[in-house]
């Protein structure tokens, strides 16, 4: 029994070790299972996390303002604005070395980068860009043009009267700045830095001269110009014609001022009397008249720029008839001159010595002035009737 009884226990003893050890294994093998489930777990946890990190980078978006520029040919600087998501970072790169980069070459979150650009002397508009966080800024830049002075060529000049000009240029890069580069301006006038020509001339001709323009980056262009300077004006100054005598030689100048002689003179309405010309050139009007009369016309000048001036003007013809003469003079008792002679005219004046003398008597054939006193010599009388006919000079001695 004994016996039989220990074996039974050393088998139910066995048979326990054996249930444990195959509940013991189970268990190990359930642990790793649910470790293994654990572990795929944990790297499904692990995908998603990395899933989320490239949803936040994913959710980075930038833009720039501005993305295009116009800019002039001339030195220049500027700024672009970035705008991202707190702790997006971005760079930024020129592309075109007359582009250059002076800030914000890195950046996280907004940020601002700046630049500077070189003047385009390449003669053509030329573009650039810079790519910022990915995205393209663009500048358009305009060529740098030739300088040059665009002022037509000068009215002319009154002289006296005030003058003014402004100058003006192109190209390059401005302000510009203004000079006299060769010969000289008209007395009076002058030429500022800004380019303005100015002032009031005191001399009549013409003058030459270079304005010179230079541009603020110290380019120059010049230009000729010749100035003109009239006198006041034009106007003919002749307004009486002296009296012509028919069978006698007439010479009468006509007169004018202000403009640019030359001046061409010319009889537009009415005509010369017979027997009279105009010389064009000299506006002399000469001849020997050969009628009688009253003769009204109108003479204009012209001058070298072709300005015109009129008068409207008469002549008067006599016949010989007309023309006083005198005979002799006596001067007597030291208180009295008597000039005898013909064809004077009742209101004709007695001239000695190109004095005006009031007669007290007077006809057609005499004068009578007292008291009048002559100093001893020689004294010269002429008689000037009212239609402007003079005699001749005739002169007496006094002892």
């Amino acid at each position: 029994m004994t016996s039989s009884h220990n074996s039974a226990a050393r088998a139910a003893i066995l048979f326990l070790i054996s249930v444990l050890a195959l509940t013991e294994v189970s268990a190990f093998g359930a642990s790793s299972a649910r470790n293994h489930r654990g572990g795929a777990n944990l790297e499904a946890s692990f995908g998603a996390a990395v899933s989320d990190t490239a949803i936040i980078e994913s959710s980075c978006s930038y833009s720039i303002a501005p993305d295009t520029v116009a800019a002039g040919p001339q030195l220049a600087t500027g700024a672009v604005a970035v705008t991202a998501g707190s702790g997006c970072d971005w760079t930024a790169t020129t592309n075109d070395d007359w582009i250059v980069l002076t800030g914000g070459l890195v950046g996280s979150g907004n940020g601002i980068v700046t630049y500077a650009i070189e003047e385009n002397d390449t003669g053509s508009l030329r573009s650039g860009t810079v790519t910022i966080a990915g995205l393209t800024f663009t500048i358009n830049q305009l060529a740098l043009q030739p300088l040059a002075v665009l002022t037509p060529p000068l009215p002319f000049a009154v002289m006296e009267n005030f003058y003014f000009q402004a100058f003006s240029g192109a190209g390059g890069i401005g302000p510009y700045s203004w000079a006299v580069g060769s010969g000289s301006l008209p007395e009076g006038l002058a030429l500022d830095s800004t380019g303005r020509l100015f002032g009031t001339p005191t001399v009549v001709g013409a003058f030459d001269f270079t304005v010179e323009i230079t541009d603020h980056g110290g380019r120059k262009a010049h230009a000729a110009y010749s100035l003109e300077v009239f006198g006041p004006s034009l106007n003919v100054t002749t307004n009486i014609l002296g009296p012509a005598v028919t069978g006698t030689l007439y010479n009468e100048k006509l007169f004018a001022t202000g403009g640019l002689a030359p001046y061409h003179w010319s009889v537009t309405i009415g005509e010369l009397p017979s027997g009279l010309s105009l010389d064009s050139a000299a506006g002399i009007i000469s001849g020997v008249p050969d009628l009688s009369g009253n003769f009204r016309f109108t003479v204009t000048v012209r001058d070298a720029r072709s300005s015109t001036a009129t008068r409207v003007l008469q002549a008067f013809v006599y016949g010989p008839n007309d023309v006083p003469s005198i005979s002799n003079v006596k001067y007597k008792n030291s208180t009295k001159v008597i000039v005898n002679g013909a064809h004077f005219d009742l209101q004709a004046n007695l001239f000695i010595d190109g004095v005006k003398v009031e007669p007290r008597f007077s006809s057609d054939s005499q004068f009578i002035v007292k008291p009048i006193t002559l100093s001893p010599g020689v004294h010269q009388f002429r008689i000037i009737n009212r239609n402007g006919l003079s005699s001749s000079v005739m002169t007496t001695s006094v002892q």
